[in-house]
């Protein structure tokens, strides 16, 4: 574009005003362009992500997770998500790396030991942990409290088989 506009100029002689207004009209208008749509692909991909967390939360609430209870945007409740997610992210690493039956007899074992663990606290980043924050619910703000630390037990209440849960190849 700055290459078109380069070159009208070079032409235009007597018309130099004109064509400089011309030019820069056109140049604010593209750019104006470029933004409006930059804008707008922005709000659709924030759209799919939020649409795609929704989905993702949901399915993660139905599988039982700790720390997935349904959608939602707070920001201490998505911290505590990702770190689960973490968790599951490592453990599928890790059994893709030492094999299934090594992974199973693993987590046997740390089950057990868990079973007799204390309860952790698990601290939320400083940027979460703000006295107050604003919250959106509905379109409403509201002014929501965080507790400074949330705590986490990672042994499950009862097991897979009893639950009827399956592993697959």
């Amino acid at each position: 574009m700055e290459a078109d506009l380069d070159a009208r100029l070079s032409v235009a002689g007597a018309a130099l005003v004109a064509v400089q207004q011309i030019n820069a009209n056109e140049k604010d208008a593209f750019i104006g362009s470029c933004n409006s749509q930059r804008q707008h692909l922005r709000s659709l991909i924030s759209w799919e992500f939020r649409h795609l967390l929704a989905t993702q939360q949901q399915i993660l609430t139905n599988a039982g997770l700790p720390e997935f209870n349904g959608p939602t945007v707070e920001s201490a409740i998505i911290y505590r998500q990702s770190v689960v997610c973490s968790f599951l992210h490592s453990a599928f690493y890790l059994r893709h790396r030492i094999g299934e039956e090594a992974h199973l007899a693993m987590l046997k074992s740390q089950g057990k030991r868990f079973k007799t663990q204390q309860v952790t606290p698990m601290p939320i980043p400083v940027e979460l942990t703000a006295d107050k924050t604003m919250q959106t619910h509905g379109g409403h703000v509201q002014q929501q409290q965080y507790h400074q630390q949330s705590t986490y037990n990672m042994a499950p209440a009862v097991s897979y088989n009893q639950q009827g849960l399956h592993h697959y190849h």
